[in-house]
């Protein structure tokens, strides 16, 4: 992603800036926000952890965008490792000169400095995953989960294949007759914001918003 390609300077005054990892998290993060009834909030997509740096820069660069953010939050995947991935973040914020004190956050991952920094990574409270583990915990409260799991069960006996997070997440929105991605799925209220799977990183949201 090229720095000229990113203008943050249209920002309106005490606007709320949300970065997601990728479209999925960018429609979570929608979601939330109409969900809350968050004003001057805008989401933005890295479109993978190797531009975080790069967007960071740019709005640290951009003084008008920078005077007008109230708050920043950050929605990221663990993947492996979810430390690492909060220490790697939290390194990215401070090299850009955010102020971001992990060893200072709520228990919602906000850091109350000049300017509030959340950070909020998938699926959350420390665990290895991503924004589908999350999904998935929607997903087994569902009347259709035993099926979900009847299917990777199939699969796994007749393929030897298993069916991994992903495609679970694919196959519970498939039984809604579409083919939907995730940021589709959380605007046509497929899945569920108000579900108490996502009340983590709605709490970030609204810790930043108030």
């Amino acid at each position: 992603m090229a720095k000229r390609a990113i203008d943050f300077n249209s920002l309106s005054p005490d606007s709320r800036l949300f970065l997601g990892e990728g479209s999925s998290e960018v429609g979570l993060l929608n979601a939330i926000i109409a969900e809350l009834a968050v004003e001057r909030a805008q989401v933005f997509e890295v479109k993978g952890e190797k531009h975080l740096k790069t967007v960071l820069e740019v709005l640290s660069d951009q003084a008008t965008a920078r005077a007008a953010l109230s708050c920043l939050g950050i929605v990221f995947d663990a993947n492996a490792n979810a430390k690492a991935k909060l220490d790697s973040i939290a390194a990215t914020l401070n090299s850009c000169g955010f102020d971001f004190d992990q060893a200072n956050l709520s228990a919602q991952g906000v850091y109350s400095g000049s300017l509030p920094i959340g950070v909020f990574i998938s699926p959350g409270n420390g665990k290895a995953g991503r924004i589908e583990t999350l999904i998935l915990e929607e997903v087994a409260s569902s009347s259709v989960q035993p099926c979900v799991e009847g299917f990777a069960k199939c699969v796994e006996h007749h393929s030897k294949r298993k069916v991994d997070e992903k495609g679970l997440v694919q196959v519970y929105l498939g039984s809604f007759n579409a083919a939907h991605g995730i940021a589709v799925a959380f605007e046509r209220r497929i899945l569920d914001i108000r579900h108490n799977a996502y009340a983590d990183v709605r709490e970030m949201v609204r810790q930043l918003a108030q």
